[in-house]
């Protein structure tokens, strides 16, 4: 009768964009890759042999943008990205004390 209307019938998982990532993770991604690409640039690679950790540190802004789109947390199954979110907004609030009065 309510068709495609009811909140049990109603796809829940994000849809998938491109290479199964969704939208918001392909745009963290290729942020995230921009900003490594950009450090490249300006800082220089470690006097080290190895080719992996002379520029292991270039990519920290992928690996920080990669961290809050697809570590979920383990009890809620929520993102990183909206928990921290959450946890900041609430920190940095609007806060109304009740013994001031406002004017």
């Amino acid at each position: 009768m309510y068709g495609d209307r009811h909140p049990l019938t109603r796809k829940t998982s994000p849809d998938k964009f491109i290479f199964g990532l969704t939208f918001t993770q392909l745009l963290a991604v290729l942020i995230g890759g921009k900003l490594s690409c950009e450090l490249a640039g300006v800082v220089p690679a470690l006097p080290i042999d190895n080719f992996l950790l002379r520029h292991v540190h270039q990519g920290i802004p992928l690996y920080l943008a990669g961290a809050l789109v697809f570590l979920e947390d383990s009890v809620t199954g929520r993102v990183a990205a909206l928990s921290l979110f959450d946890r900041l907004s609430a920190r940095f609030r609007r806060r109304v004390f009740l013994y001031r009065r406002e004017e």
